[in-house]
């Protein structure tokens, strides 16, 4: 049995090492995760400057048309001023010389803002570009962070194996301490037999006792009556010899129940040494188990901390990225609505609206708000499954904390009943020394009235001798 014990504690020591082992790899998991997610946060606000850049290129493009629209404005009031003065279409070479030094200005100016515009279009579609490689980034991102979870599921589903099999291996020992409850009967027998012994001890000495007031009413008579000596001589030798076989028959049966009480004892003490060894292992493995199931539920309340923050964290990504689709809706109705496209010469009529002169891909676009729609349903969908893992893990985490209540109330019950066989042990060892010494007294007793009585009928059988040699 105690070799079996050893063998589970060695199981379960195992069973600690792979839980550390699966703790290790899930913490180093996490870091990786948690680096991957700084990345993601670095990409994110880097397409958040990079949506900053083109919102602001955006509005220097609105400008600058609103600038030329309203030159092209003043060039038409102009053209309209001299028409009206001089009554002549603007067609003929003579009215239109004095106004060449102004249209030369404008289309200088136009010249100007078309660079402008060229560079801001440059500058927008490398924002562009710079945004769709984020993006591509920020989906790699999001692939190995899919990856990782699914990691992160498997070693939490080992972890929840390794638990059912640390409870298995408790009840387990529940039921071999019950056991091992039940193996201290045993002691009760050996109480019992040992208050047996000590009743034959008491008969044996009643029977000595009885002896000896025999022995001292045959010397009384042997003393009142001095002329029988001769003819009681053969009397007097057989009672001494059957005394003295007497005597010899309850010194070995005193001795016996001596060997018998200590052998008893000794079992008995063996038998709780065993018993505290057993307990000494035990409170050990409950201790160590305790341990364990401590740092489970102190890593089950980290791992629903940092469940918490995910959430919070899924949450305002959410709410960021519902931003960003109501911008890009906004901004798809807007190009829905003033999107008109350019004529390919330098003017256009002062009725058209604010509107681009080259065909420019617009941030925003249908395909976009697709993509941001899926992205929400996503974060969406890993947002209750983060609340799921929030709940099993306070859950597992309750489990815990029952089982700590029950294994502290196992070691309370098994420190009292150490208690109950420490009392147990003095007892004994109190009725074993009082028997020793009243074996030892009664023994002395007995061999000095024998040797009395010896010496009384040597000395009356010698003076016998004597008297019958005179006469």
């Amino acid at each position: 049995l105690f070799y079996v014990k050893r063998c589970q504690a060695d199981e379960i020591t195992r069973l600690q090492s792979t839980i550390e082992e699966t703790n290790n790899r899930l913490s180093v998991n996490q870091k990786r995760a948690e680096e991957r997610e700084m990345r993601l946060r670095k990409l994110e606000n880097e397409n958040h400057d990079l949506l900053d850049e083109i919102h602001g290129l955006r509005k220097g493009n609105t400008e600058l048309e609103s600038q030329i629209d309203s030159l092209r404005q003043r060039l038409l009031d102009r053209q309209e001023s001299t028409e009206s003065v001089t009554g002549v279409p603007l067609t003929s070479t003579r009215i239109y010389q004095p106004s060449m030094g102004l249209s030369t200005t404008s289309s200088q100016e136009l010249d100007r803002l078309r660079k402008q515009y060229t560079e801001m279009k440059i500058s927008c579609e490398q924002a562009q570009k710079s945004f769709e490689e984020t993006q591509i980034q920020y989906d790699q991102m999001k692939i190995q962070y899919d990856h990782l979870q699914v990691q992160y599921e498997q070693e939490n589903e080992k972890c929840k194996k390794l638990e059912e099999q640390l409870r298995n291996k408790i009840n387990e020992l529940n039921e071999q301490i019950s056991d091992t409850r039940t193996s201290t009967q045993p002691t009760h027998q050996l109480t019992l037999k040992i208050e047996e012994l000590h009743k034959e001890l008491e008969r044996k000495e009643a029977q000595i006792t009885c002896l000896n007031k025999q022995i001292d009413r045959q010397y009384t008579s042997l003393s009142t009556t001095p002329d029988a000596r001769h003819t009681d001589s053969t009397n007097q030798q057989l009672l001494i010899a059957d005394l003295q076989v007497r005597l010899r028959q309850a010194i070995e049966d005193r001795d016996i129940a001596r060997e018998q009480l200590t052998t008893n004892l000794t079992r008995a003490e063996t038998s709780t040494l065993d018993i505290q060894q057993q307990y000494m292992l035990d409170k050990q493995n409950l201790q160590q188990q305790i341990t364990n199931l401590t740092q489970s539920v102190q890593n089950a309340t980290n791992e629903s901390e940092r469940y918490q923050r995910e959430f919070k964290q899924a949450s305002s990504r959410v709410q960021q990225l519902s931003r960003q689709l109501q911008e890009t809706q906004s901004n798809c109705t807007v190009t829905n609505i003033f999107g008109i496209s350019s004529s390919t010469s330098g003017m256009r009529p002062a009725s058209a609206g604010p509107g681009n002169y080259d065909n420019i891909p617009l941030y925003g676009t249908t395909p976009g708000t697709i993509q941001l729609s899926r992205e929400m349903d996503r974060l969406h969908r890993e947002c209750e499954h983060l609340q799921n893992q929030l709940r099993t893990s306070q859950e597992s985490e309750q489990e815990a904390h029952n089982l700590v209540d029950n294994l502290k109330n196992d070691i309370k019950n098994l420190t009292n009943d150490v208690e109950q066989f420490k009392e147990q042990i003095k007892e004994l060892e109190k009725q074993k020394n009082e028997c020793n010494n009243e074996l030892v007294s009664a023994f002395l007793i007995e061999t000095f009235r024998l040797f009395i009585i010896f010496i009384l009928i040597s000395d009356e059988f010698f003076c016998g001798d004597c008297s019958n040699f005179n006469g």
